[in-house]
C-alpha cells in the first residue's frame, strides 16, 4: 500500500507482467470508450491518473481526436497539419492519447503497419518508430492517416500477422 503524492490517499498499486517486466496500467470508461494507460508512476493513485488523463486530453487531444457515445473519431488531416509544426505534440498525441484510447498499440501481432517507401530505404514510417514501433489497430485509420501524412509517396498497409 502506497500514499498518493498527489491526494494523499492510500491506494494499492495493480501492476500485471508482460514478458518479463513488471507494469502497472491504469484503465478506466471514458465517453463509453475503454482508455489504457501503461508504464505509470506507483507514486499517484489510479483516481488522480485517470482525472489528470482526462484534464490533459481536454485541454491537449479533443482537438484531435472527438469520442462521442463510444467512437472515437480521429481529425488525421489535422493531427498531420501540426504534426509538421511541432514534433513533440505530434509525438504526445501518438505516444499518448491514440495509444491509450487504442487506436494506436505496440502489439503487431493482428494490427497493421504502415510502410513508407523511399529511396530503396527500410520501409517504414519513421514517426511511429521513435523507440518502439507502433501498429495501427485499424485498417481504416491506418490509411486514413497515409493518405494525410504521405501524399506524394508510395506507401502500403499491411497486416502483420506474426510476432509479439
Amino acid at each position: 500500500m502506497r500514499e498518493c503524492v498527489r491526494c494523499q490517499k492510500v491506494f494499492v498499486e495493480q501492476v500485471v507482467r508482460r514478458f518479463d517486466q513488471i507494469e502497472r496500467i491504469v484503465q478506466f470508461c471514458f465517453r463509453g470508450v475503454d482508455v489504457r494507460i501503461c508504464g505509470l508512476s506507483n507514486k499517484v493513485c489510479s483516481a488522480c491518473i485517470e482525472r489528470e488523463w482526462i484534464e490533459r486530453f481536454e485541454q491537449e487531444g479533443e482537438t484531435y481526436i472527438k469520442i462521442c457515445d463510444g467512437q472515437i473519431k480521429v481529425d488525421w488531416k489535422l493531427i498531420e497539419e501540426r504534426w509538421s509544426q511541432d514534433l513533440e505534440l505530434g509525438r504526445k498525441i501518438f505516444w499518448g492519447f491514440l495509444r491509450d484510447l487504442g487506436v494506436l498499440t505496440k502489439e503487431a501481432r493482428g494490427h497493421f503497419i504502415l510502410c513508407v517507401f523511399s529511396d530503396g530505404a527500410f520501409p517504414r514510417d519513421d514517426r511511429l518508430w521513435p523507440s518502439d514501433y507502433l501498429y495501427f489497430t485499424k485498417h481504416e485509420d491506418a490509411v486514413a492517416y497515409a493518405k494525410e501524412a504521405y501524399k506524394d509517396k508510395d506507401w502500403k498497409v499491411w497486416q502483420v500477422m506474426m510476432g509479439g
